[in-house]
């Protein structure tokens, strides 16, 4: 029977081929056949280049998955974009709120109260790879925190929308809506004066300047309409008394601009804004890292413990 040679012993004949020994005189090193060398060389050679292809994939598919999860970390930082300070408030008909788009987010009311924000990326297996490999580290705590001060700033906004709404319908005795009805005599104030005053109120609690100038431009006209400008957007109908409508209007925003819903607005911006520079700086390092520290499921299937 033909004696077997073990591939180690292949392998050891191939790196002495390489080295510049002939197969005649590894043949008589090895006490065989020199054909014997020869196949068991081409062997040894096969079986490394599929040991070195193997190791090549493996590089290709780690590599692969690397850029992937640090793109899911790029997506997150890009997430933490502050909300746009005249951020559009809606609601239903039944006075329920409208889910608000942020940018690769959203929020929206929960069914038993409050605001819930739902991040379409948490949802996703990449998502679940990446805190497997981030396990423990700062970036979920302040992550945390940051979901955490998205919610409390809408919220802030979304109660001084509402706070507007009922400064102007105490000062004016005036329903809020958008139909008058033929000879109505009652009058109305349209959503746009909640809208408008809301986002010069925003405007003033953080800070910025507010050149909407609504006490010059605020007109009371012999239509009964008060508007925005000579010829502007209405804002309110009172037929029988446009001028002390204006009037209950702007001591409606003096009101707004010393409530409590305005302080709130410009605390929770504040924070966050520091929240999400401090949570986007710790992604940063990570990401300055150009991989991503510890390992997951899908590493330890490329044999990465």
């Amino acid at each position: 029977m033909p004696r077997t040679y073990l591939p180690h012993q292949k392998a050891k004949w191939l790196d002495l081929f390489e080295s510049g020994k002939s197969e005649k005189s590894i043949a008589n090193y090895a006490k065989c056949d020199y054909r014997t060398v020869k196949k068991g060389i081409e062997e040894a050679r096969r079986d490394r280049n599929a040991i070195a292809a193997q190791i090549e994939l493996v590089k290709d598919a780690l590599r692969g998955h690397k850029d992937h999860l640090l793109m899911v970390l790029d997506e997150m930082r890009l997430m933490m974009a502050m909300p746009a300070d005249n951020l559009e408030i809606r609601t239903e008909r039944n006075g329920s709120m409208l889910p608000i788009s942020l940018t690769r987010a959203r929020v929206r009311a929960g069914n038993s109260g409050g605001l819930l924000l739902d991040v379409p990326a948490e949802e996703t297996v990449a998502w679940e790879l990446i805190q497997q490999h981030l396990k423990g580290d700062k970036v979920w705590k302040s992550y945390k925190e940051w979901k955490e001060a998205v919610l409390t700033h809408i919220q802030a906004k979304v109660d001084l929308k509402s706070a507007v709404a009922r400064f102007i319908k105490d000062k004016t005795d005036l329903d809020i809506g958008d139909e008058v009805s033929q000879g109505d005599e009652t009058g109305r104030v349209y959503p746009e004066a909640v809208q408008l005053f809301y986002e010069v109120a925003t405007a003033r609690s953080l800070g910025r300047i507010d050149g909407t100038n609504l006490e010059g431009r605020m007109m009371a006209g012999a239509d009964g309409y008060v508007r925005n400008g000579v010829g502007g957007t209405p804002l309110a109908y009172a037929p029988l008394g446009a001028d002390e409508c204006r009037r209950e209007l702007l001591q409606a925003l003096e009101s707004i601009y010393r409530s409590s819903e305005v302080d709130r607005v410009g605390t929770s911006h504040s924070r966050l804004q520091e929240v999400t520079d401090r949570t986007r700086r710790t992604i940063d390092e990570i990401a300055l890292l150009h991989m991503l520290p510890g390992s997951c499921r899908v590493c330890r299937r490329l044999g990465i413990r």
